[in-house]
């Protein structure tokens, strides 16, 4: 190590400079512990990262994020589960255009009652294909659904099936196309008579019976749940 004033050389462990004596700074560092800080992270912004969307995004304009189904429809987040959208603020608090009935039955309405009113109409439908076609094969050749009971021949009416076949089906369009209680409650008033026709004629329901009550059932269940959170969500508008 050399003076700082006249640079002379100093030895190892001298106190002064040997020529001018001017002290020796100490310039050797405390020892280490071993440990040592580690220096805090500064945080970065990632020029990637979207922001994070909630149920209900009140100021984001009106189909911002593309059609439904796919980001925002009316102010609301519809990549969430179907059956949890009517536990959001958007279901009482609609952004942009009113929704009508079938808007509403796509959009809002909880996935139970969407699969309920489904299963009714569809099986409306299945049921009265298969009486129309029952009826036709009846009246084409009435023997070919013959039964005997005793000295009893049975046949099967090819005019109550041809009716039940009609009713069906347009119960099912009233239930697909408009929602409608009524046609609901007037599918399952039909099962109903069906299954005491069966009945009392000593044929018993059927399968086919079964199904007309449990779709009755479930139309009706389904319609009048979903009509009942229409008319709040119209309410609230």
């Amino acid at each position: 190590m050399n003076c700082s004033i006249c640079n002379a050389v100093i030895p190892d462990g001298a106190t002064a400079c040997p020529i001018c004596g001017t002290p020796v700074q100490q310039t050797t560092a405390p020892a280490s512990s071993g440990f040592r800080l580690a220096p805090t992270p500064v945080p970065t912004a990632d020029a990637t990262a979207q922001p994070q969307q909630t149920g209900y995004e009140p100021n984001v304009p009106y189909n911002t994020y593309g059609a439904a189904g796919n980001g925002v429809y009316h102010g609301y987040n519809t990549n969430l589960p179907i059956d949890r959208r009517s536990n959001f603020p958007s279901y009482e608090m609609e952004a942009g255009q009113p929704m009508d009935q079938k808007q509403f039955f796509k959009q809002r309405c909880p996935l139970e009652v969407q699969r309920q009113i489904k299963s009714a109409y569809w099986i409306c439908y299945i049921l009265g294909a298969v009486f129309l076609v029952l009826a036709f094969v009846c009246i084409s050749n009435p023997s070919a659904f013959m039964w005997r009971s005793g000295n009893t021949a049975y046949y099967l009416d090819e005019n109550k099936i041809l009716v039940y076949g009609v009713l069906a089906i347009a119960c099912g369009i009233g239930i697909h196309l408009l929602l409608s209680r009524v046609a609901s409650l007037a599918l399952l008033a039909i099962s109903a008579i069906m299954a005491l026709l069966g009945i009392v004629n000593g044929g018993g329901i059927g399968w086919m019976g079964y199904m007309m009550i449990a779709a009755g059932v479930y139309a009706t269940i389904g319609t009048f749940n979903f009509q009942k959170q229409y008319a709040e969500y119209q309410m609230r508008r």
